[in-house]
């Protein structure tokens, strides 16, 4: 009979916890969405709000579970109204026991973001949407973070960083990491999806529309601040490598050591990283030829102070060849040995050095070479360009998205070799800039654009100024004929000297409303101008 009320009481216990645990969210989800509200905007120097508040006592026991439905996190001051981060879905999963009793505090255990739209903004060291943190003094925590695991899924992250000039723009995100946080020295192991990435810096846009993946684990110890990772698996479109190498941070010095190189060969791997060049029938490419880069990151970053770590990169192409399928022509004689690399704190020693390179589109030949050094300091430029495209085996020949008609031929042929120092001076006599670009029956319209037609335009180039002339371009309904001077041309690689223009545009009709893409011929309205 003790036995049987023994079971029975602890039967009714456990009912009991049951129905509490089932209860309790709902009896008092008003009052939690209010204290979860105060409290995380006592924290932070941005608006927090979310729709809904879900907690089960189920769903992760022994943590309790909290669901926040639609959360925002909003700037203020500097960066109002920009939002950091939005949400379908986060989920924060926070040990049980340290919920319970006075004066604790609570265990973060996990946390998982559904459709998170993160959108970071950086205007220099001190200045960015993510810090929001209020300093609320030693010993005054209101949380503590102990993962276990936490987990991306369809994400979207962009990165802007005006001091750098660099944008990098996420979606399709899936990440997930796990490791023991508790500990001062452990492992998180991580693996990353990304659907799309568009990368630009410095006005150039680098990646676009690029398919990316990751696997590493990372060797994290606390106390010295450093994080390893060895034979970091990545992919980018086609192209697999492989990366060594650790982190350690020092106030504001970042103490780097990483080597990287691809896992492969292929001319077509290093193909995929060219915009436009990674179509959904890249598979059927027919390729070959030999590609692939290596390089290394060694030395302190400092932001701060202005001390950057040495770098090498080395990109090399052997006699590559690739065919599009559905395109009559194709990329051949692909030749090309790159080396970029500096060893100074400051990069005044930064130098690119590419001694030839060649390519062939269609039977259309293009050659050349750029040697630069002292990149950030007194450059040493000399450089050769010489080839002639017929526009059509350019567009037969390689992938260029919403282009519906690309013709006409260029041919050029342009020399350069000069030190920053001459052109800072204008002593154009130790200058030799020569040479001339022709371009005849350009055609070229993209979706949803009126036509561009270029009859024949011509440069030509001498140390002292860029001659540019145009007989009739029509774009669309407008015409223009352009007669433009461009002076102290090389200028444009200086930080000291700029170049300046002399520019004579004559139109006898101007319709610019047409290059509205939602404008109708019916809505035009037309200008003359004469400038």
């Amino acid at each position: 009979k003790a036995v049987r009320k023994i079971l029975t009481y602890a039967g009714f216990a456990v009912l009991g916890l049951v129905i509490a645990g089932v209860l309790l969210p709902f009896v008092y989800k008003e009052k939690a969405m209010e204290y979860i509200k105060k409290k995380a905007n006592e924290q932070v120097n941005a608006v927090v709000d979310f729709k809904a508040l879900d907690i089960s006592f189920f769903r992760s026991f022994p943590d309790v579970s909290f669901g926040l439905d639609s959360l925002t996190v909003v700037g203020v001051d500097t960066f109002y109204g920009i939002e950091l981060y939005s949400a379908k879905r986060t989920t924060i999963d926070v040990s049980l026991p340290s919920l319970l009793g006075s004066g604790r505090i609570p265990h973060i255990n996990s946390v998982f973001l559904e459709q998170p739209v993160i959108n970071i903004v950086s205007l220099d060291s001190t200045h960015a949407n993510y810090l929001i943190t209020k300093s609320t003094g030693p010993d005054t925590a209101t949380y503590k973070v102990e993962l276990e695991k936490y987990r991306i899924t369809d994400g979207a992250i962009t990165y802007q960083d005006n001091e750098s000039n660099l944008f990098v723009s996420t979606s399709g995100v899936d990440h997930e990491g796990s490791g023991d946080f508790t500990q001062d020295v452990f492992d998180l192991v991580t693996t990353t999806h990304i659907d799309k990435m568009d990368v630009k810096y410095e006005g150039t846009k680098y990646l676009i529309n690029a398919v990316a993946d990751l696997q590493t684990t990372i060797h994290i110890d606390l106390p010295a601040d450093s994080y390893t990772f060895k034979q970091a698996k990545a992919k980018l479109n086609d192209l697999d490598f492989t990366a060594d190498g650790a982190f350690q941070l020092k106030g504001d010095d970042i103490k780097t050591d990483v080597t990287f190189k691809t896992a492969s060969e292929s001319f077509k791997s290093l193909l995929s990283l060219l915009p436009n060049a990674y179509t959904k029938d890249f598979a059927s490419v027919k390729t070959s030829g030999k590609a692939g880069f290596e390089g290394f990151v060694k030395g302190t970053y400092n932001g701060v102070k202005g001390i950057y770590p040495a770098f090498e990169i080395k990109i090399r192409v052997d006699n590559g060849y690739a065919k599009y399928p559905g395109l009559q022509q194709e990329i051949k004689d692909v030749f090309a040995d790159v080396r970029i690399k500096a060893s100074r704190t400051d990069y005044r020693d930064m130098n690119v050095n590419i001694p030839a390179f060649r390519l062939k589109i269609g039977n259309d030949p293009v050659s050349g070479h750029l040697l630069v050094n002292n990149l950030t300091g007194n450059q040493d430029l000399d450089g050769h360009l010489k080839g002639k495209i017929d526009l059509k085996n350019f567009a037969a020949a390689y992938p260029i998205e919403g282009m519906e008609e690309l013709s006409g031929v260029i041919n050029g042929d342009l020399e350069f070799k000069a030190k920053m120092s001459d052109v800072t001076a204008e002593n154009y006599s130790a200058i030799l800039f020569k040479g001339f670009a022709d371009a005849s029956s350009i055609r070229y319209r993209s979706q949803g654009m009126p036509a561009i037609h270029v009859n024949t335009a011509r440069l030509t180039a001498s140390p002292a100024e860029v001659g540019i002339s145009s007989d009739l371009i029509t774009m669309g309904k407008s015409d223009m004929k352009l007669n433009a001077v461009v002076k102290n041309p090389l200028a444009a690689f200086s930080s000291e000297k700029s170049v300046s223009s002399d520019i004579s545009l004559r139109s006898s009709l101007l319709d610019l409303n047409e290059w509205n893409s939602t404008s109708t011929a019916s809505t035009s309205k037309a200008a003359q101008a004469e400038v």
